[in-house]
């Protein structure tokens, strides 16, 4: 009497390739379903206002001495003070501050006095 034993490995590797190829199939059914759009509209102009505020501080972190702002609430005054090593070079850009009333305000950019608004009262 002679007994047949089958060998399973033919079967375990046809196994294999179908499992694999039913995981491939199922991630691209995924893939294709997935939403790829655009997070918001004007990306590269948000992109661009981030690169210029990173550009902004890399610029300042170079620096000499830190730039110091004080406000005095009772005279209302905004005292921006630049290091001493920068007070005789040009100034490349206005002054501007959109957290400031829109009240006319004085800015004597390059100079070694402080920029003041004047009081409107």
């Amino acid at each position: 009497m002679t007994t047949s034993s089958r060998n399973i490995w033919p079967y375990a590797i046809v196994a294999t390739f179908v499992l694999f190829a039913a995981y491939i199939g199922y991630m691209v059914q995924r893939a294709m379903r997935t939403n790829v759009d655009l997070v918001s509209a004007d990306y590269y102009q948000q992109e661009l206002a981030h690169q210029q505020r990173m550009e902004s501080v890399a610029r300042t972190a170079a620096l000499p001495a830190p730039v110091q702002v004080r406000y005095e609430g009772a005279a209302q005054r905004l005292t921006v003070q630049i290091p001493a090593s920068l007070a005789g070079q040009k100034c490349r850009a206005p002054c501007t501050s959109s957290a400031l009333p829109t009240r006319s305000w004085t800015s004597s950019c390059p100079s070694r006095r402080p920029a003041t608004r004047p009081n409107s009262s």
